[in-house]
Formats: structure tokens, sequence, C-alpha cells
């Protein structure tokens, strides 16, 4: 009877809390409701706040992936895993290798692009105006002699003055923009700003990626002081899907961005078309954006090339959508695999969802987020369609 009692005011005792939690999550939400605005400010506030360390986890989280193939090979050839202070050391020879990795790649790419970029905007503006008055001569021949055409492009192009456009740019690049953006008092405390950010987001990702082992444990120990075992062993559990899906979709992305870019280079070098290198590296990073950037790096391409020659970029365009199909069905299937493992119509939707809240980014993080939601959902109904005797989920 006295076990009894126990039993019934421990039980009691959960459900008064349960009501309390109830009712504090309700006023705090109404709360919110009412003072929408200053929630909202007081969000962006705190996204202020902690973006440098946002970076930094970002960077960190970027300059893993080639870190842990780079320890784990450092590993195997000295074989020193058994010392704690050996590790260290793998750890910091690999982290500073794939910094270096990282900041060679970039500067090679700026290396290389620069000189194009400058050869580039010198044949635009020579060669803009040549086409656009080639382009409307031709479309006046097409429409045939009608005057009212006529005079609509000619007046667009009398107004338009794209060689004075184009030089006024290149001779405010060229002059003292430098000694405007010097002169201006927010702008430099805009890079002052930068540059604090930068150098904290940098420091930040140091940090994690030297201690991270000891930071998941440390945040083991907080999950299993506070919550149950069961919530904790579901949080790990999405932590690990959550992981894995954006490391190994990032790793295959980039992997075959690069592969994608190579190739265009490479064909477009072979067929002695203009501007190889800077169509290559523009390609390389549009592949990046999915479903749409194959789309925006054919446009780019394209229209660099018809500067130049019309007919090149319809040669362009037969090579490029060669190698899209070539990439789609042989290259990227083996590179990424299954990494994400979204159907296409899930893939669509997170691209168009992301790309509407968030833009190229909301495009690019919202696909592998997708593919975690869609493989909890897809675990959590076969778990429910096997507790009732249900068959498997397609």
């Amino acid at each position: 009877m006295i076990l009894n009692h126990f039993h019934n005011s421990e039980s009691g005792d959960c459900s008064i809390k349960k009501v309390i939690l109830v009712i504090s999550y309700t006023v705090l939400l109404i709360a919110c409701v009412i003072r929408l605005e200053s929630v909202i400010a007081l969000a962006g506030r705190l996204f202020s706040v902690l973006f440098p360390f946002l970076c930094g986890a970002l960077i960190a989280f970027i300059v893993n992936i080639p870190m842990r193939t780079i320890e784990r090979l450092i590993g195997k050839a000295i074989r020193d895993t058994e010392q704690k202070s050996r590790r260290g050391i793998r750890r910091a020879i690999a982290m500073i290798l794939s910094f270096l990795l990282i900041f060679a790649a970039l500067g090679i790419i700026l290396i290389l692009m620069i000189p194009e970029i400058a050869a580039a905007m010198v044949s635009l503006a020579s060669g803009v105006p040549a086409f656009l008055e080639d382009l409307t001569q031709k479309t006046l021949v097409y429409f045939g002699e009608n005057p009212q055409i006529r005079a609509s492009l000619e007046s667009l192009s009398r107004k338009a003055e794209w060689r004075n456009i184009l030089d006024n740019i290149l001779s405010f690049v060229q002059s003292g923009a430098g000694s405007v953006v010097e002169s201006t008092l927010s702008t430099v405390s805009g890079v002052f700003g930068g540059l604090v950010t930068a150098a904290l987001a940098l420091m930040f990702s140091i940090y994690i990626l030297s201690s991270k082992e000891k930071l998941g444990g440390q945040a083991v120990r907080v999950l299993q002081a506070y919550l149950p075992p069961e919530i904790v062993q579901k949080t790990l559990r999405i932590t690990e899907i959550i992981a894995r899906t954006y490391s190994n979709y990032f790793a295959g992305q980039f992997t075959d961005a690069c592969i994608f870019g190579f190739l265009i280079f490479l064909l477009l070098t072979i067929l002695s078309l203009p501007y190889a290198m800077l169509i290559g590296v523009v390609v390389a990073l549009t592949a990046l954006i999915p479903i749409v950037g194959a789309y925006i790096g054919l446009a780019v391409g394209a229209f660099l090339i018809a500067v130049v020659n019309p007919m090149y970029a319809l040669y362009f365009a037969g090579v490029y959508l060669g190698t899209v199909f070539v990439d789609n069905n042989f290259i990227y299937p083996r590179v990424v695999g299954s990494s994400v493992g979204l159907p296409a119509i899930w893939v669509l939707l997170a691209v168009g969802v992301g790309g509407g809240l968030f833009g190229v980014v909301g495009m690019i993080f919202f696909i592998p987020g997708t593919s975690v939601v869609y493989q909890l959902i897809r675990e959590n109904v076969a778990h429910r369609l096997e507790r009732r005797g249900g068959g498997p989920v397609e």
C-alpha cells in the first residue's frame, strides 16, 4: 500500500511537470507571436554575433574532408596510433597540409584566372559593340524592310552606346577606384570587420579541427546528463546521418565539378576555342549549383565565345551538352554515387525551395538536408510498418 502511494505520488509529480512544461511552452509561443518583430530583430542580432563562429564551423567541416584522408594516410605510413602525443602531431600535420592544399588550389585558380579575365574584358570591350551591330544588321535582314522594326532596332543600338559604356567601366577600373575606396570610411570599416570575421572564423575552425574528438565527447556527456538514453541515442544517430550525408555530398559534388570543368577546358583547348581556361573554371564553379548550374555555365560560355565568333558558340554548345551527358550517365554516378539517395522529384523540390528562400546557397545546402529528412522519415515509416506487420517501404 505504501509502495502504491509512492507510485501514485511519482505519477502525479510527472503529470504536473508535463502540464507546467506545456503551459510554459504555450506562454512562450504566444509571447513570440505577439512580439514577432522583436524576436526577428533579436534573432538577426544573434546571427550577426555568431556569424564568425558559424563560418568557422563551416570551414572546419570543409577542411575536415581532406584532413581525414591525409591523417589516415599518415597513420598508415608511420603506424604510431598508440601514442597520444604522436597522434597530435599527425593531426597537426594533416591540418596544415589540408589548409595549404585548399589555399594553393585557390591561389592557382586566381593566378590562372586574372590574365584570362583581363583578356576577356579587353576582348569584350572591342567585340561586344561589333557583335551587337552585326546582330542588329542580321536581324534587320531577317525581318525585311519593315520601317518600324528598323527604326526601333536602330534607336536601341544608338541608345545603348555599348562601346562608351565599356570604355567608361574600363577607365574607372584602371583609374582612381582604389583612392575612392581608401577615402571611404564605411568601406574601410567594412574591410576591417571582414578581416576580423575571417580571422575569428579561421581560429575557431582550427580549434574545432584540433579538438573535434574532445568536443564530440563533451557534447555526448551533456546530452547524457540532461536527456533520457533513448533520446540521446536518436540524437547521435541523426547527427551521424547529417555529418555523413553532407560530407559525402560535398566531397562528391566538388570532385565531379573539378572533373567536369577539366573536361570542358581540355576539349576547348583541343578544338582551339577561345577562353578555354576561363570557361573551364566558370563551368566548374557553376557545376556546384544543382540542376540549374549546368545551364548557367552553358549560357556564360556560349556568350563569351559568341562575341568572338557566333559559329564557335554552336560548337561549344554541342561539346558542352555532350560532356554533360557523359558526366550525368558515367562520371557523376561513380563519383557521387548514392551519397544523396533522393528521388529526382525531391531533388527538384529541394532546389526550388532552397533557391527561393536562400538563393544559390539554399540550392546547394538544401539537397543534402532534404536527403537527411527523407532518410529519417523513411526509417520511421519502415519501423512503424514493421510494428504493424506491414510491407517494406519502396
